[in-house]
């Protein structure tokens, strides 16, 4: 699990979002905050920033689309969330979820982990699992090694993955462990 989140990609999210702005889409709105998405190549960019003040942006999350890991995307891709950076967490904390199952889940079906991770993204992905499940959403793990999926059927088998180190063990896990999250 890496630390912390690399300063030069997130500068490098940042400018695209500035450099790019007038190529952005307005796709909803949460609250105060309007919610945009920029596309580059391969990857897009979904971003939320005051109504009131469009300058700041206090959330952003990069998206990257996958057409591997067959064992997880039936329909053939998913969206893997590559970076995120919230930039005021005390005034957009249900931005990340919002952001999550309102628009990359609405968009892609199947939302899957990424290869790397802070602490934080870490627990981003206990939030969404847990409102996967009560959701009634699939939860799957796929071991990168073994290529063996196994769906998880709930908190408490996710709690017992955990505990017996299959999941977040200290063997860089998000190596290989790929979580997924699906309608089916």
């Amino acid at each position: 699990m890496i630390n912390s989140l690399n300063p030069t990609e997130v500068e490098g999210m940042m400018s695209f979002i500035k450099n790019n702005r007038g190529n952005s889409v307005k796709i909803c709105e949460h609250h105060e905050l309007d919610v945009f998405c920029v596309a580059g190549s391969g990857f897009e960019i979904f971003y939320a920033c005051w109504r009131e003040k469009p300058e700041i942006v206090v959330y952003a999350s990069k998206v990257r689309k996958i057409e591997q890991h067959v064992e997880l995307v039936p329909q053939g891709f998913a969206g893997r969330q590559v970076l995120i950076k919230k930039f005021d967490g005390s005034a957009v904390r249900k931005i990340s979820s919002f952001i999550f199952w309102e628009v990359i889940f609405k968009k892609y079906g199947v939302v899957i982990s990424d290869a790397e991770q802070t602490a934080d993204g870490r627990g981003f992905w206990m939030y969404r699992l847990t409102e996967a499940f009560r959701n009634g959403l699939v939860v799957r793990l796929l071991n990168t090694e073994s290529r063996q999926v196994k769906i998880i059927r709930g908190e408490q088998e996710l709690q017992e993955l955990m505990l017996n180190n299959e999941i977040w063990d200290s063997r860089n896990w998000f190596t290989r462990i790929i979580l997924s999250v699906s309608k089916e």
